[in-house]
């Protein structure tokens, strides 16, 4: 199976479709991906660049030991408890490591925190990323936003104005997926929600951009964007259903 987030979901109380999601990537051990990002930032440059994007000029690579790095790329490889996910999440995670920032991690969420904490808000750049229809959705793929990525790392380019680069570059993803949706007779309206909305930078750059796009943006107020949520959503949907 596959683990869901990073997609966007078109409907109401009664039922929805999936509209928009991440290309699904191996999570490499599993939960042991979640505690410790350099995995999931392996995961994605092999996934979307191979063994070659695996350069050895790359912090989050240093100090690991090649042995280990020869294990995980073995799972990935052979889908040994390497189950897929699209989760925002762990592209937040893979970032963060490539960057050098989180190795491991002691809480949830560390490293999407340590990746927002240094982004430079007057960065005003982002990358790129593809996009391709797969049935009714639009699935979004990364392959040049790490290639870019990595280019500035080579290139010595300030791990801030990299940071704030790869949240701008959700937010060019936010405005397309839901233009689309509104093309094909969707509502010109969008919820944030889901953990990644505790990033301050990301939802208040999202809510601009959508707004001047001239959507109407709902976010959370009195209840949490994250799983503290999930309940409280279970409960109207059920409301409604019987």
């Amino acid at each position: 199976g596959t683990l869901w987030g990073g997609e966007c979901l078109v409907g109401d109380f009664g039922s929805y479709r999936r509209a928009s999601y991440f290309e699904p990537v191996p999570m490499p051990g599993g939960a042991a991906a979640i505690r410790h990002p350099w995995r999931m930032a392996l995961s994605y440059v092999h996934h979307f660049l191979g063994k070659e994007g695996l350069i050895p000029y790359l912090p989050f690579l240093r100090p690991l030991e090649d042995e280990k790095v020869r294990i995980v790329l073995k799972q990935i490889d052979q889908r040994i408890n390497s189950p897929l996910t699209s989760s925002c999440g762990r592209l937040f995670d893979a970032v963060s490591s490539l960057l050098g920032l989180v190795s491991s991690i002691s809480y949830e969420g560390q490293a999407a925190v340590a990746l927002e904490m240094i982004a430079d808000e007057r960065e005003q750049r982002s990358y790129d990323f593809l996009s391709e229809e797969k049935g009714e959705a639009q699935v979004i793929r990364f392959q040049p936003l790490f290639a870019q990525v990595l280019r500035d790392l080579q290139q010595g380019e300030a791990k801030a104005a990299i940071s704030a680069k790869f949240h701008n570059t959700l937010v060019k993803i936010g405005i397309d997926v839901c233009r689309r949706i509104h093309r094909r007779g969707g509502p010109k309206k969008a919820a944030l929600s889901g953990g990644v909305f505790q990033n301050r930078f990301l939802l208040e750059r999202m809510k601009a951009a959508l707004e001047n796009a001239g959507f109407e943006v709902l976010i959370h107020r009195q209840v949490p964007c994250n799983d503290g949520g999930l309940s409280l959503g279970q409960a109207v949907i059920a409301h409604f259903a019987f």
